[in-house]
């Protein structure tokens, strides 16, 4: 995109102590993605938000609620300034691992950017969390690893809509 785009979501951040600059190809694979749903009042859950780049991205695309899980204190600081140096009033972002949210709580959309081994013990709480017919967006993930999360797909009822690929990391749409 171009900042002369008149559909560009440009955001201002400072990384700080938290990972998400929007530079990196994992980071540029969600938004590719997420640019093919429609956020439109929906619920965005963005599991380890780091900068809170991704649910900030969510809201402006029209999402009516981004929440962040971040396990890591340290980053807290840097996603309200961050928040607030785009213009929201707040951040909705949560201190805590996936185990945060009460039992029956769902998310229209889901968005994970990170490595497969960090996903992995949580990828059934991300299932339960997702509300039926949501979306699911995945990155972080290698080219080598796409059979294994293909597979997965299956397994739990997902299929792949769309996929990203940039040098060595591969970024999945499913629903």
């Amino acid at each position: 995109f171009t900042p002369e785009d008149p559909d560009a979501v440009v955001l201002e951040l400072e990384a700080k102590t938290a990972f998400g600059t929007g530079e990196h190809d994992t980071t540029c694979g969600v938004a590719n993605l997420m640019e093919f749903i429609d956020l439109q009042g929906k619920s965005v859950l963005d599991i380890g938000t780091g900068t809170g780049i991704l649910s900030m991205f969510a809201r402006r695309r029209g999402a009516k609620l981004a929440v962040g899980t971040e396990i890591d204190p340290v980053t807290l600081p840097c996603i309200s300034e961050n928040f607030e140096r785009n213009g929201f009033e707040k951040s909705d972002c949560v201190l805590g691992y996936l185990n945060v949210f009460r039992p029956g709580v769902q998310f229209d959309v889901s968005v994970c950017n990170m490595f497969l081994r960090e996903f992995l013990p949580m990828r059934e709480q991300v299932v339960q969390l997702l509300a039926r017919g949501g979306k699911l967006v995945l990155a972080g993930l290698l080219l080598t690893e796409k059979e294994f999360v293909l597979q997965w797909f299956q397994n739990v009822g997902l299929r792949m809509e769309r996929e990203y690929s940039s040098r060595e990391w591969w970024s999945v749409l499913g629903a």
